[in-house]
């Protein structure tokens, strides 16, 4: 079972179709007020490194950084947070929407997943008008993975209800769920995470159940989910 973004190209331009998602919301966003192309840009940059790069994570969350430290300068930003959540909360949006379009075995993943823990773990514990450095506020984070855990749970009645080829929604869930894992391992989601990922056991060994693992697609990414949970996050688990 695969998702078909991680490697799908557009025909006329040999560009992965994440790329293309990504540089279309690019220019749509370019000439809002309150653009988000910024947290695109970032994201952005951050898969299109190789995969030997090793310093393209730091690069990232260092722009991160810089970004919000522009916005409070800019734009006043009001204590207690000084916007911090809400930055938080729209890069965290931006790599869940590119997380879902990249295979979740992938270095493009594992980077999404080591750029958010790195935002945590590079911030400090209190917020200073003199070098505005980002304090980490982690209702943004844990706010778009449970949009993205809502929104996308599969089961044996996803490929009887869903529209989409079983690629798409299956390989859609693996990756975020895999992303939720690795996120909870790393330290983040220290609020919900737990019951996130609990639940998710709980339904796939014990409520929804239904379906043939050997055929059914819907069953097959709901158990393989799991295993990922086990051993991605068992540790923190």
């Amino acid at each position: 079972m695969h998702n078909s973004d991680a490697a799908q190209t557009e025909p006329s331009s040999n560009r992965a179709s994440w790329l293309v998602y990504f540089e279309e919301r690019i220019e749509e966003e370019s000439d809002e007020l309150l653009s988000e192309a910024p947290y695109y840009e970032i994201v952005r940059d951050l898969l299109l490194a190789p995969d030997d790069d090793d310093k393209s994570v730091g690069e990232a969350i260092a722009k991160f950084y810089d970004l919000y430290a522009a916005q409070v300068r800019n734009k006043k930003k009001a204590p207690p947070e000084y916007g911090a959540g809400h930055t938080l909360n729209s890069i965290s949006i931006v790599a869940f929407e590119a997380v879902v379009k990249v295979w979740y075995a992938s270095p493009e993943h594992q980077r999404l997943a080591a750029f958010l823990i790195g935002i945590k773990k590079g911030a400090v514990d209190e917020f200073n008008e003199e070098n505005l450095r980002f304090v980490y506020v982690g209702w943004g984070l844990e706010a778009a993975a449970q949009e993205q855990w809502n929104a996308g749970y599969v089961d044996t009645w996803t490929a009887k209800n869903s529209d989409e080829p079983e690629n798409v929604w299956a390989g859609a869930w693996l990756s975020a769920s895999a992303l939720i894992a690795k996120l909870f391992q790393g330290g983040c989601l220290e609020n919900d995470g737990h019951h996130w990922i609990t639940k998710d056991l709980e339904r796939t060994f014990e409520v929804s159940t239904k379906g043939d693992i050997k055929t059914d697609p819907g069953r097959q990414a709901q158990v393989l989910s799991a295993a990922n949970y086990i051993l991605l996050a068992g540790e923190a688990l």
